[in-house]
Order: C-alpha cells, then sequence, then structure tokens
C-alpha cells in the first residue's frame, strides 16, 4: 500500500501545481490517473515512482480494465488522459499509441460535416453565428457563447482572451476570407455594446435556443463542430505550406493539443 499511496500523493501535487487547462479536464484527468494507480495495484505491478512505469505496465492496466468489463472507447479515454499526465510530469514513455496498446480505434474516427445551405437555414440568426463560429473560426461551443465581438476582434482577425478560451490562454486567428469578416459584422449587429450571447440571454437559455435551431435542420447539439474547421483549414494550409507547419498553426489558432488535432484529423495516434 505504501507505493499507491505515495503515487496517490504525487498525483495530488500534480493537481494542485499544475494549472494548465480548465479546472474540470485537470479534475477528471486527476481521477483517472487514481484509477490507473488502483489498477497497478490490481496487478501487482506497482513501481516506486512515476519515471519508473513503462510501456509494459500499462498494457498490464489495459488488460486489468479489459477483464473489467469497460469498452475500448473508456480505455482509449483513460488512455488520453494518462498520456497528458505523463506529459505534465516530463515523462517519456514510448509506443503508447492505440495500435500497439492493442486498443481499438476505429470507432474514434470523426466524419461528420455540414453543408452550408443546411446552416443558412437556421431560423434564428444568432445561433447560426454561434455554430458558424465553430465551424468556421475553430471556437468551442462554450467560446462562441462567451465570445463579445466588441471585446475579442481586432483589424486583423479575432483576439481570444483567457477568461473565455478553454485552456485559459489568450490566442489570435486571423480573417482568411470575406466570410468570415461577414459573420463577425453580422454577429455584432445582433449584439449591442460589449454583450456576448451569454451576457444578453444567460447561459442555460442560450443552450437551449442552440439546441432547438439546430434540432430544427436535423443537426445534433451534441457534436463538437470545430473539427470541421481543423479539416478544412488543414487541407487549405496544406495547398501553401509543409503539414507540419500547417498542424503547427492551426494548434495555434484552436489552442489543441498534437493528440488532439491528430485525433481531429483522423489521423492514427
Amino acid at each position: 500500500m505504501g507505493r499507491i499511496t505515495d503515487l496517490k500523493y504525487q498525483n495530488d501535487q500534480i493537481k494542485r501545481t499544475n494549472k494548465e487547462g480548465p479546472f474540470v479536464r485537470r479534475t477528471a484527468r486527476h481521477q483517472t490517473v487514481n484509477r490507473f494507480i488502483n489498477a497497478l495495484g490490481a496487478t501487482r505491478s506497482v513501481p516506486a515512482k512515476w519515471y519508473a512505469i513503462t510501456k509494459e505496465d500499462v498494457i498490464g492496466v489495459i488488460g486489468y480494465w479489459k477483464k473489467q468489463n469497460k469498452k475500448d472507447s473508456t480505455i482509449r479515454k483513460y488512455i488520453s488522459q494518462i498520456k497528458s499526465f505523463f506529459n505534465a510530469i516530463g515523462h517519456q514513455v514510448d509506443g503508447l499509441d492505440y495500435k500497439s496498446l492493442g486498443i481499438d480505434g476505429s470507432s474514434n474516427k470523426i466524419n461528420y460535416s455540414i453543408n452550408d445551405e443546411v446552416i443558412e437555414k437556421i431560423y434564428d440568426p444568432l445561433v447560426k453565428n454561434i455554430l458558424l463560429l465553430q465551424t468556421k473560426f475553430g471556437l468551442t461551443l462554450s467560446e462562441a457563447v462567451l465570445f463579445a465581438p466588441d471585446i475579442h476582434t481586432y483589424d486583423e482577425g479575432l483576439w481570444l482572451t483567457r477568461e473565455i478560451t478553454r485552456n485559459s490562454l489568450d490566442r489570435t486567428i486571423k480573417y482568411q476570407n470575406e466570410h468570415q469578416k461577414k459573420i463577425i459584422n453580422e454577429l455584432s449587429s445582433l449584439l449591442d455594446n460589449c454583450e456576448s450571447a451569454k451576457s444578453r440571454f444567460g447561459y442555460e437559455d442560450i443552450r437551449a435556443l442552440y439546441r432547438i435551431g439546430l434540432r430544427q435542420v436535423g443537426l445534433k447539439s451534441s457534436i463538437n463542430y470545430r473539427t470541421i474547421y481543423a479539416r478544412e483549414r488543414f487541407q487549405s494550409l496544406t495547398k501553401q505550406t509543409q503539414k507540419k507547419i500547417a498542424r503547427q498553426k492551426i494548434r495555434e489558432e484552436m489552442g489543441i493539443s498534437p493528440a488532439t488535432l491528430r485525433r481531429f484529423l483522423n489521423e492514427p495516434e
């Protein structure tokens, strides 16, 4: 029990000291790491410190979870959070891709898209523009609801401040075309002064309007529509520059990790 206690203590320390990312995400990772530690104990393979953990230890834990009838989709989520934890403490473990770990990654594909004509059929213009902030600028739904045109724009594009971004870091997204400028201008006409959709209607009310508006045109409100931006932006950038540079540019615009971008682009881990 001593080693398990030590690992959990270190996990608690990381949660308290590492403030990168939203609190909810850090809490979920902390809980998953504790699950991982418990599974190490169940497999009787508990190292003295985190830096001693190997790929074989991870494979052992995955085997234990499978015996517990955990779905591959659940295990993928757990492993993603464990890898994030390893990155946070600077522990490099090679070979933690899904294929090498024996996890089915086929259902992790993200293939949905939206025809622009469908978006134009959305009756509520505010709902339509909240969706467009996701598909044409790569914002999260939360960022789109908190976005205030008079505050979060500058001459060349969007300037998202840490108060509204998912990872609590400032980022900019430059205009790429006139359509994007039109979206922001229309949104500005819908919101007065320094308002956002949330400040005008309240978060719960605007989320309800969003669900209803999307349902009316056959779209699901639970889908992460910013992935559409990632794929379209990648296709556009790779016509002009190297894939490595394109990926870095998209990551900066969207505030996402390499692993998240790979998932958005349906690339292997």
